[in-house]
C-alpha cells in the first residue's frame, strides 16, 4: 500500500511539476515576443531615415543651424543604447546574428557621428566662406576701379566670381579648374595693385580657396552620413528579429498545449484517485456491517 502511495505521490508532483514549467516557460515566452522591441526597431529606422534628412537639410542650407541634426543624433543613440542593454534589449540572449547585427549598427552609427561632427565644422566653414565671397568680391571691384588697379585684375575677380558660385551649385570640374587658374591669375596680378588693396587680395584667395578645397570634403562627407548601408542593415535586423518572433510563437503555442494537457492529465488523475477512495471507503462499511451480522443498508453504502 505505500508502495502504491508513493507511485501516486510520484505521478502528482511530476504532472504538477509539468504543468508549472510549461506555465512558466509560455509566460516567458510570451513576454519575450511582444512588439515593444519590434516598435523601437521601427522608430529607428524612422530616426536614421531623419539624421539623413536633417544633413541634407543642412547642406541645401534649409536650415541655419545644427540643433535637428544633433537632435536626430541623439534620438538614434537612445535606441541603440536600449537595444545594447543586456538585461531588457535583444543583446546576449542567444541569437548571434541578432548581435552581429547590433553590432555592427552601433559601429556605424558611432562613424557616422564622428563624421556628422567634421561635417558640421567644415559646412560651417564652408558657408561662411561661400556667404563672404560674392560681397567681398563686388566691394573689391568697386575699389578697385575707384584706385585704377590693372584692368585684367577686376576682369579675373568678376570672372571668378562667376565660375565659383557655378562650382558650388553643380560641382562640375571644368568650373573648378577655372576658378584655380582665376586664383594663380589674381596671385600674378597682386604685384601691379595698389598696396592699400593687398589685404583685400590675400582675402578674396584665401575664401575662393576654401570653397574649393572644402566643398568636396562637405560632399563626401554627406555621401558617408546618407549612406545607404545603415539602412540596409536595420532591414536585416529586423527581418532576423520577426523570425525569432516567429519562431518563438511556435514554441509559445507548444508550452501551452502541454500545460493544458498537463493540467488536464492531474485533474483526471484526481478524479481517478478520489473515485478510488471512495469505493475502497463503501467496500469497507458493507464489510463492517456483515461482521456486525446484519445486512448492508442502502444508507451505509450512501453514507
Amino acid at each position: 500500500m505505500s508502495k502504491l502511495r508513493l507511485f501516486h505521490g510520484v505521478a502528482i508532483l511530476a504532472a504538477a511539476g509539468a504543468a508549472g514549467f510549461f506555465l512558466s516557460q509560455s509566460q516567458w515566452l510570451g513576454a519575450s515576443a511582444e512588439s515593444e522591441t519590434l516598435t523601437q526597431l521601427q522608430q529607428l529606422k524612422q530616426y536614421d531615415a531623419a539624421l539623413n534628412q536633417e544633413a541634407l537639410k543642412v547642406r541645401s542650407g534649409l536650415v541655419q543651424h545644427y540643433d535637428p541634426l544633433v537632435q536626430a543624433t541623439y534620438r538614434v543613440a537612445d535606441v541603440v543604447i536600449a537595444l545594447q542593454n543586456t538585461e531588457t534589449g535583444i543583446v546576449g540572449k542567444g541569437n548571434r546574428d541578432i548581435d552581429q547585427l547590433v553590432k555592427q549598427y552601433a559601429q556605424l552609427y558611432e562613424k557616422r557621428v564622428t563624421i556628422t561632427e567634421r561635417f558640421k565644422a567644415r559646412n560651417s566653414t564652408l558657408r561662411n566662406s561661400l556667404f563672404y565671397f560674392p560681397t567681398a568680391a563686388t566691394l573689391f571691384i568697386k575699389r578697385a576701379q575707384e584706385n585704377k588697379a590693372p584692368q585684367a585684375m577686376i576682369v579675373t575677380t568678376e570672372q571668378m566670381l562667376r565660375d565659383l558660385l557655378s562650382f558650388y551649385v553643380n560641382g562640375n570640374p571644368d568650373m573648378h579648374d577655372r576658378v584655380q587658374k582665376g586664383l594663380h591669375e589674381l596671385s600674378r596680378l597682386s604685384d601691379e595693385a595698389p598696396e592699400a588693396m593687398e589685404r583685400e587680395i590675400t582675402g578674396l584667395m584665401k575664401h575662393a580657396s576654401i570653397v574649393l578645397r572644402h566643398k568636396k570634403q562637405v560632399d563626401d562627407m554627406l555621401v558617408q552620413i546618407t549612406s545607404p548601408e545603415s539602412l540596409s542593415v536595420l532591414d536585416s535586423l529586423v527581418h532576423v528579429y520577426q523570425e525569432q518572433l516567429n519562431s518563438g510563437q511556435s514554441s509559445l503555442e507548444l508550452y501551452r498545449g502541454g500545460f493544458y494537457v498537463s493540467v488536464t492529465a492531474l485533474i483526471c488523475y484526481l478524479i481517478f484517485l478520489i473515485a478510488g477512495i471512495l469505493r475502497r471507503d463503501s467496500g469497507d462499511r458493507g464489510d463492517a456491517a456483515r461482521i456486525a451480522g446484519r445486512p448492508v443498508l442502502a444508507s451505509d453504502r450512501a453514507a
